[in-house]
């Protein structure tokens, strides 16, 4: 065959091989356009939306520790306190059993005779 048949079968497929898009109707590939916006909006917002939550998430993660830092704070604060009013209802129940001996031995002391100067 001669070069210019192979050039003529060349071109005559390439003409079909091109064919197969221009038989796509135009509002068929706008439609598909107008859908793929669609979903790339979409996916954009869907990320935004996931760094908005991983932000979030990491913003609520920070306060559980603050939070636990607190409550580990105020557990030994209550437990100091605890102590303290523990020792502070010892030391009033020494105070009233210090308090019960002495106006004991007031009243012994007020009801018994008085003893003569120089007998034993």
């Amino acid at each position: 065959m001669n070069r210019s048949r192979y050039l003529s079968i060349y071109l005559f497929a390439a003409a079909l091989a091109s064919a197969g898009c221009g038989v796509v109707p135009t509002t068929r590939l706008d439609d598909a356009k107008k859908v793929v916006q669609a979903l790339r909006s979409e996916n954009s917002q869907l990320k935004d939306r996931g760094l908005r939550l991983a932000d979030q998430n990491r913003d609520l993660a920070d306060r559980a520790v603050d939070d636990a830092q607190r409550i580990h704070t105020l557990e030994e604060s209550v437990g100091e306190l605890q102590a303290s009013v523990d020792s502070y209802q010892r030391e009033v129940q020494a105070m009233r059993s210090d308090y019960a001996r002495m106006s004991r031995l007031v009243r012994a002391a007020v009801d018994s005779p008085p003893r003569a100067a120089g007998s034993p």
